[in-house]
C-alpha cells in the first residue's frame, strides 16, 4: 500500500539515503553462468515515488537529478564487493558520466580496486561526443568498462556505440519481445550482433521473458541475456546476506 506522503517528502527521503538497490542477473546462456548483475534503483518503499521512473522524473522536474544520481550510484557500488568477481552494471546519465561521476569513481576504486564495474549509459547524448569519448578512456584506464543501454536501430544509439565502442551494449526489450514470431526483429538483432562483433562489443538481449524468445536468440548467436525468464529484480540485501541462490539451473 502506498503511504500518504507527498512527492516532495518522498524525494527528500530518497536524497537522504532512503533508496533501495535491486539486482537483476545478466546470464551467459552458452556457459550457463551468471556474468554479472545490473543495479536498479527503487525509491522509498510504499511511497508514490517507489518506482524508479517516477522518482527520476520528479527529481528532474525539481532540479535534483544530480544529487539523486550520487545517492543511487553510491548505493549501487556498495554491493560490488559482495559479487565474488562478477560484474556490476551501474546506470548513469551522460552528464555525470562525462564528469567522471563527480569523484565517486576515484573514491570507490581506491577502496575497492578489484571490483568489476560496468557503467551503463541510459540516455541519449546530451553533451559533446568528444567529451564522452575522453571520459570513457579515463574510465578504462581505471579498469571500468562501458555499456550502452536500449540499443535498437535508432540513429542516436548507433552513434553511441560507434563512438564509444563499449565493451557491452544492450538490445532494448521492444526489439526482443516476440522475436520468435517476427522475421524483421530477428534480422535487426542479427545485424546488431554483427555490429557488436565488428566493434569488439558483447551484446546483451534485455527483457527476455519467454523460452521461445530465448531459443531464437540462441539460434541467432547471442551469448548474454537478461530478463524475467531468468530472474526478476530482487533486493540487493538478499545477495549481501547470502540469501540469493545461483540460478544456473535455469535450463
Amino acid at each position: 500500500m502506498v503511504r500518504k506522503m507527498s512527492k516532495s517528502a518522498a524525494l527528500r527521503k530518497a536524497l537522504a539515503g532512503d533508496v533501495q538497490t535491486f539486482l537483476q542477473p545478466v546470464i551467459n546462456i552458452r556457459a550457463n553462468r551468471i556474468e554479472g548483475f545490473e543495479a536498479l534503483t527503487r525509491g522509498p518503499a510504499g511511497t508514490v515515488l517507489e518506482k524508479s521512473n517516477r522518482l527520476f522524473s520528479y527529481a528532474g522536474n525539481k532540479g535534483k537529478i544530480r544529487p539523486l544520481e550520487h545517492r543511487c550510484i553510491k548505493n549501487g557500488l556498495s554491493v560490488a564487493k559482495y559479487l565474488n568477481g562478477k560484474k556490476l552494471f551501474i546506470n548513469v546519465g551522460s552528464s555525470i558520466f562525462e564528469d567522471k561521476l563527480d569523484g565517486i569513481a576515484d573514491s570507490f576504486i581506491r577502496k575497492n580496486g578489484d571490483c568489476k564495474i560496468v557503467l551503463e549509459l541510459t540516455e541519449h547524448f546530451k553533451t559533446n561526443v568528444e567529451s564522452l569519448v575522453e571520459a570513457a578512456s579515463w574510465y578504462r584506464s581505471r579498469n571500468i568498462s562501458i555499456a550502452v543501454d536500449d540499443v535498437s536501430s535508432g540513429h542516436d544509439r548507433l552513434k553511441s556505440i560507434l563512438y564509444l565502442k563499449p565493451e557491452y551494449f544492450k538490445l532494448e526489450r521492444e526489439l526482443i519481445a516476440g522475436c520468435d514470431k517476427d522475421e524483421n526483429r530477428r534480422s535487426i538483432i542479427n545485424h546488431l550482433l554483427q555490429i557488436g562483433q565488428s566493434l569488439g562489443s558483447q551484446v546483451i538481449a534485455e527483457g527476455v521473458e519467454t523460452r521461445a524468445e530465448l531459443n531464437t536468440l540462441m539460434e541467432i548467436g547471442l551469448e548474454l541475456c537478461q530478463g524475467f525468464l531468468f530472474s526478476k529484480p530482487f533486493p540487493a540485501f538478499k545477495l549481501m546476506n547470502g540469501q540469493f541462490k545461483d540460478i544456473s539451473c535455469w535450463r
